[in-house]
């Protein structure tokens, strides 16, 4: 009877450090999780250097994007997909092209139009 009290206490022993190891080393990954996402949030936006959109802080929602898309001429907008840095918007411009639009997400001007093909 001795000796099962000894092998469950050699086993909850046992536990607690791998615990405590798993403890600690989940610790210092969420230190290091959290130095890379400080590090992230600090590199430069193409779409507006100023700000800082990896946390997506501030961004227009999708409606908004569609919206001012709309305001600024384009037509059968097709496709609003979040990007890292910005959206990216499949639609046609006044003359009828299909485009590929880059969209700044704080504010929502477009960066960059692309012709996808000759319609």
């Amino acid at each position: 009877m001795l000796n099962r009290y000894r092998k469950a206490a050699i086993v909850i022993a046992i536990s607690a450090a791998s615990l405590g190891g798993l403890a600690h080393a989940q610790n210092k990954m969420s230190s290091v999780h959290t130095a890379d996402a400080a590090t992230q949030s600090t590199q430069a936006n193409p779409f507006n250097p100023d700000a800082s959109t990896r946390s997506r802080t501030g961004w227009l929602t999708i409606g908004q994007v569609y919206s001012k898309l709309e305001a600024a001429g384009y037509s059968d907008i097709r496709e609003i997909e979040r990007e890292h840095d910005g959206y990216e918007v499949e639609a046609r411009n006044r003359e009828g092209l299909t485009v590929k639009l880059q969209v700044e997400p704080l504010d929502g001007r477009v960066v960059r139009e692309k012709v996808r093909n000759k319609d």
